[in-house]
C-alpha cells in the first residue's frame, strides 16, 4: 500500500469522526435547554447551595458523595444557574472525554483505532440508554479516570506521575467510592460508573 493510499484512508477516518463528533454535539446543543431530570436537580440543588457558601449535607444529603456536586458548583459558577448551563458544561466535559479516549487508543493501538474508539465513544456517551444528554455523575467521573489511565500509559511513571495518578484516583472516589480500585502495586485504575436563574430545590424529587 503506497503512502499516498494511506494518507487517503487517514483522512477518511478523520472526516467520518468529524462527522460523527459534529452530528452528536448538533444534537447535544439542541437538547441544552430540555429541563433538568431527577438526578440533574437534586445535584443542582446541591450545588446551588455550595455557591452560596453552604456546604455539602447541611441543608440537603443523602447516600452520594460531593464530587458531583462541586462538579455542578463549577459548572453554574461558569455557565450560570441554569439548564442551559448545567448541559452546556455536560457539553465541554463530553468533549474532553472523547479527546482523552483518543489519545488512549491511539498510544495502545494507534491512529485509526483511536478515531474508531472516540467516534465509538461519542455516540455510546449519548445514547438514550444510559442516559446521556443528562448530566449524571458518570459523565462527571469518567475525565479522570480517563485522565489517570492516560497518565498510566507513560512508559516510565516517575514520582511524579505516580502522584498525579494517585491524586485522579482520590477524585475519582469523591464521585463514587467503588467507581476506583486503586492498587499502589499495579497502579491500575478500574472502571466501574426547564428551569433559568431559579431554584433547583425542587428539581431533584422524582416523578
Amino acid at each position: 500500500m503506497t503512502a499516498r493510499v494511506e494518507q487517503g484512508i487517514q483522512l477518511c477516518w478523520w472526516i467520518l469522526l468529524a462527522v460523527v463528533i459534529a452530528v452528536v454535539v448538533f444534537i447535544r446543543i439542541h437538547f441544552l435547554a430540555i429541563p433538568l431530570e431527577g438526578d440533574e436537580g437534586e445535584y443542582a440543588y446541591a450545588g446551588q447551595l455550595m455557591l452560596q457558601g453552604i456546604p455539602p449535607y447541611r441543608i440537603a444529603y443523602n447516600m452520594k458523595f460531593p464530587g458531583v456536586y462541586a462538579a455542578y458548583a463549577l459548572i453554574m459558577w461558569i455557565f450560570g444557574e441554569s439548564s442551559v448551563g448545567i448541559h452546556l458544561g455536560l457539553l465541554i466535559v463530553n468533549i474532553a472525554n472523547i479527546v482523552i479516549v483518543f489519545l488512549i487508543a491511539r498510544r495502545l493501538i494507534g491512529l485509526i483505532a483511536g478515531i474508531a474508539a472516540a467516534a465509538s465513544y461519542t455516540i455510546l456517551s449519548a445514547s438514550p440508554s444510559v442516559l446521556g444528554l443528562a448530566a449524571h455523575a458518570t459523565h462527571f467521573v469518567m475525565l479522570p479516570t480517563l485522565l489517570g489511565a492516560l497518565v498510566l500509559l507513560k512508559p516510565v511513571l516517575t514520582k511524579k506521575m505516580v502522584f498525579v495518578s494517585e491524586s485522579l484516583s482520590a477524585v475519582i472516589t469523591l464521585f463514587h467510592p467503588k467507581s476506583c480500585l486503586w492498587s499502589r502495586k499495579t497502579a491500575i485504575a478500574a472502571f466501574p460508573a426547564h428551569s433559568n436563574d431559579l431554584s433547583f430545590k425542587d428539581c431533584g424529587r422524582k416523578m
